[in-house]
């Protein structure tokens, strides 16, 4: 018997998801009301309780966590929008629905391969044979997937992916590759600070497309560009105010001013907590001449920590001058 075929009022489910036998029939059902919501549906508990008449709270929990694990849904901060402090955690639809949504989107931009009745009849957009092969490629892809930060470098330096935002991008008075280059920091922090991560180079492109658009469309990106130059100078002053601590450090080593051990720890502490902020600071900074700077900076502490260690394996402080004084306890 030929099954009827609808005009509207249905939804297309792949395959894909029909026959995933890792999932309960329970969650399949859920996946599919869900799937059948308008795009901007909120994926509530309480909501999808209201679409059956049998199944309790603890039936629809026991399947939102089996389409969590699965990569059906996924879990996401939420920030409240005046003061964007967390308050709390929503369900969005997870990467697996999203690998199979890109497939079909490039099926159906294919030509309409015949016409009857002056109607249009598109070439079947679920095809089973290459949803079955989008599994199995899930199935072997990488098992850890990564943060903007394993993808950064590569899209810094992709010209000609850049090149596309261009006409569109603010530039604050700045060359437009160093704009772009800006924004692209802006959406690092933005990316890393939800926690999201991509399962390759093009999830993470087409994250940051979806983001560059959507500010575009609120008229943000001249403000989210602002605000990363801003970051962009503190980063600058964050350094220097730390090498003139250094400095400080660095001459009252010279001058013999360390009365005993005490504080010689205490200023081999605060120089390690210097090379920490460094190495944490370094990864968020644009600049070449500072990163170069940074890294200068780095191994003069590293040089005077050898020599503070050298003077107390002696219980000496003795490497900047000829009259060494003595160390002690007290």
């Amino acid at each position: 018997m030929k099954p009827e075929k609808f005009k509207n009022g249905f939804t297309q489910v792949p395959n894909y998801i029909t026959f995933d036998k890792r999932l309960s029939l329970k969650a399949r059902c859920v996946l599919l009301l869900i799937i059948s919501r308008p795009i901007n549906w909120k994926i509530r508990l309480k909501e999808l309780m209201k679409h059956s008449e049998k199944d309790g709270k603890t039936a629809f929990q026991t399947a939102l966590k089996e389409l969590l694990a699965y990569d059906y849904l996924a879990l996401v901060r939420v920030r409240d929008e005046e003061n964007r402090k967390l308050s709390g955690t929503s369900y969005v639809i997870g990467k697996a629905v999203r690998r199979v949504s890109r497939s079909l989107e490039m099926q159906t931009t294919e030509k309409p391969v015949s016409q009857k009745n002056g109607l249009h009849r598109n070439k079947e957009i679920i095809n089973t044979e290459i949803l079955n092969n989008n599994h199995q490629q899930q199935e072997t892809a990488a098992a850890v997937d990564e943060d903007f930060n394993f993808f950064f470098k590569k899209l810094r330096t992709d010209k000609q992916w850049q090149s596309h935002f261009y006409p569109d991008l603010p530039t604050d008075n700045e060359p437009v590759e160093v704009a772009f280059d800006l924004l692209l920091f802006y959406f690092r922090s933005h990316s890393l600070k939800k926690g999201e991560l991509y399962k390759n180079l093009f999830e993470a492109r087409r994250h940051f497309s979806h983001w560059f658009n959507l500010q575009k469309e609120k008229s943000n990106l001249l403000k989210s560009l602002k605000i990363e130059k801003k970051r962009q100078n503190s980063h600058w002053r964050k350094v220097s105010h730390w090498h003139q601590k250094f400095n400080q450090i660095y001459t009252r080593c010279k001058n013999q001013a360390f009365q005993n051990l005490a504080l010689v720890d205490q200023a081999y502490r605060e120089i390690i907590e210097i090379q920490n902020k460094l190495e944490f600071i370094v990864d968020l900074i644009r600049n070449a001449e500072l990163i170069l700077f940074i890294q200068e900076f780095q191994e003069d502490c590293s040089v005077l920590k050898r020599k503070i260690d050298n003077a107390k394996s002696q219980n000496r402080l003795d490497w900047f001058c000829e009259k060494a004084q003595q160390l002690t306890s007290k």
